[in-house]
């Protein structure tokens, strides 16, 4: 099985360098990516939090 990879592997180290100076770009996309994520779930956490305690519990939200 290495033998079999070795060609694929040789490829792949004399194409590092042009991989290695996209890695700081990929870094900053993956970063932005779950940053993203956490804000827009904590958003909509909050929002159901705040129907739920609508639909639940008038007098918490405000509702006289």
């Amino acid at each position: 099985m290495l033998v079999a990879w070795a060609p694929l592997m040789e490829s792949l180290a004399s194409r590092m360098p042009d991989l290695l100076s996209w890695l700081p770009a990929l870094v900053l996309a993956a970063w932005a990516a779950g940053t993203l994520v956490l804000v827009l779930g904590g958003v909509l956490g909050s929002v159901a939090i705040g129907v739920w305690r609508r639909s639940v519990q008038p007098a918490l939200a405000g509702a006289r």
